[in-house]
């Protein structure tokens, strides 16, 4: 349960960073530590939770599809990569393979009216939803967790009930 807590603050993390970046054109010195917070807890969840593949794998589509941009996007990388030094509580390299393609799927820029598909990672929600017939929940709550996260603090920060 508390790695699940960890991806849900993560996602917050993750979205009032890409916020400032992205709509505030970086101006909030703040970024920085939002994105320090979201690298270390990315790092808890590679290196302790039993969904660390999935994110493992989120991690390295950022990469491949070219989203790691900025430099807080690099600082937020970097750190959650160093939690594979530390070592990966529970690693599957085929399931890191077979989660890498639909989240790279999930970082194509779609038209307007299929948007809705990669704007909310439905590719990957998709394919971590199939895991459950095999017993690993884990994967689906773990995504869901940190999306719930990102998508609620995205449509605070977009209505202006939040600021930062």
């Amino acid at each position: 349960m508390l790695y699940y807590l960890l991806a849900f603050f993560a996602g917050i993390l993750v979205q009032a960073t890409d916020f400032i970046e992205d709509e505030r054109k970086g101006k909030n010195r703040t970024k920085w530590l939002f994105s320090i917070l979201a690298g270390i807890l990315i790092a808890v969840i590679i290196n302790q939770a039993t969904f660390a593949t999935l994110f493992l794998s989120v991690l390295f589509a950022q990469v491949i599809m070219r989203k790691i941009d900025k430099p807080t996007h690099q600082l937020t990388f970097f750190l959650g990569a160093l939690a594979i030094l530390a070592g990966i509580k529970d690693f599957d390299f085929i399931h890191f393979l077979i989660f890498l393609i639909p989240a790279s799927l999930d970082e194509i820029k779609l038209p307007r009216n299929l948007s809705l598909i990669t704007e909310h990672r439905l590719f990957l929600k998709l394919v971590a939803l199939f895991f459950i017939f095999s017993g690993r929940v884990d994967y689906f709550f773990g995504i869901i967790s940190f999306d719930i996260g990102y998508i609620l603090t995205n449509q605070l920060l977009q209505t202006k009930r939040i600021l930062i």
